[in-house]
């Protein structure tokens, strides 16, 4: 590892933030998200799946949860609002401590005016997903959400008590929209207001899909946000240096189905696993990425990194530790590390 970083994940004791998937269903079909195919029918991988109030309090245990500075609900795959017991696991996290940071990223087109009173009141810092001024240009990446209902909920949070933050996804069809999303986050109450380029362009545009697999947009990315040029590029995957985010922040992913992975990352690959009802596999340009951590995987065994049969603190302190391990260059090497986390940096 590199600077001082952390060159190991944290254990039970060790851990200081949560990053919680309490659910896989979404309403929006947003073309880049996992959970689809390019915003069209549902991955054949994903299953839908959700973590109710019982199920928390069994797998984190008050001593786990006053250890926490931060727990954070956003989705992998999933809409945290959507979740049935969404307000009842942030209740039971209040109450394990009250200076406990509580997050939650939303695209926030669901739930009614008592949702958003309570999660102000409980102290929740929300995160909107909203990425134009006008319902035509947010529609074209944030498909199935609605701008004016969107809108309409951050007012009542804001309003209540609550702590906004609007995250603003950049792309050709909206950049000219930041300067008046800006100013209208600042007129709305809005603490804080991002815009956020994306890495998901795997090349100069990226098709739009429906349920048929017809395409049926295109999205470009900024001309104004980008890599500027000259920046320097990263090794090839294989060969960079990792300097693992989560291990530094103290943080651990669980997904709507009760897997815990050292981040969310990690966690999207398990649906990408070839199976007998999926047996073409991954894409070819992912290949090498989703087997090797299929391998990594086959040899922890799935169900130890499952709460549903395996304790937390049995997970974090035997069974996660073997992720670090195939850090190092090699030809177990774990891929998604490595493009995620890979610095500019060679393997030493």
């Amino acid at each position: 590892m590199q600077h001082g970083a952390p060159d190991r994940l944290a254990r039970y004791a060790e851990v200081r933030v949560l990053h919680l998937e309490p659910t896989s269903r979404c309403q929006a079909a947003c073309p880049m998200c996992g959970r689809n195919q390019d915003g069209g029918k549902l991955h054949d991988g994903l299953t839908l799946e959700e973590i109710s109030g019982a199920q928390f309090r069994d797998w984190f245990p008050a001593d786990f949860l006053t250890q926490l500075d931060r727990v954070f609900l956003c989705g992998n795959f999933g809409e945290p609002i959507l979740a049935r017991d969404c307000l009842e696991i942030l209740a039971h996290c209040r109450a394990a401590s009250a200076g406990l940071k509580l997050g939650l990223n939303t695209n926030g087109s669901a739930r009614g005016p008592e949702f958003w009173q309570a999660l102000a009141r409980l102290g929740v810092r929300v995160t909107f997903g909203i990425d134009g001024t006008t319902d035509a240009s947010h529609r074209r990446y944030r498909r199935g959400t609605d701008l004016d209902r969107i809108l309409a909920n951050a007012v009542i949070f804001i309003k209540a008590g609550g702590q906004a933050v609007w995250d603003f996804i950049v792309f050709r069809h909206n950049e000219h929209e930041v300067a008046q999303a800006r100013a209208l986050a600042g007129t709305l109450g809005f603490a804080e207001f991002r815009v956020k380029p994306t890495a998901r362009f795997g090349a100069p545009w990226f098709d739009v899909r429906d349920e048929s697999g017809a395409v049926v947009d295109r999205l470009e990315p900024s001309l104004g946000h980008h890599e500027p040029p000259g920046a320097p590029r990263r090794p090839d995957i294989r060969a960079r240096r990792i300097d693992c985010d989560v291990a530094r922040q103290r943080s651990v992913y669980v997904s709507a189905g009760g897997m815990v992975f050292p981040c969310c990352f990690l966690g999207q690959r398990l649906i990408d696993i070839p199976a007998p009802d999926r047996p073409e596999g991954p894409p070819e340009s992912r290949q090498a990425e989703i087997l090797s951590f299929a391998a990594v995987l086959d040899r922890i065994g799935a169900r130890n990194l499952d709460l549903r049969s395996t304790d937390l603190r049995t997970i974090l302190d035997l069974h996660l530790p073997a992720f670090e391990r195939h850090w190092h260059a090699g030809a177990g090497r774990l891929l998604t590390c490595a493009k995620i986390c890979g610095t500019h940096e060679l393997c030493g």
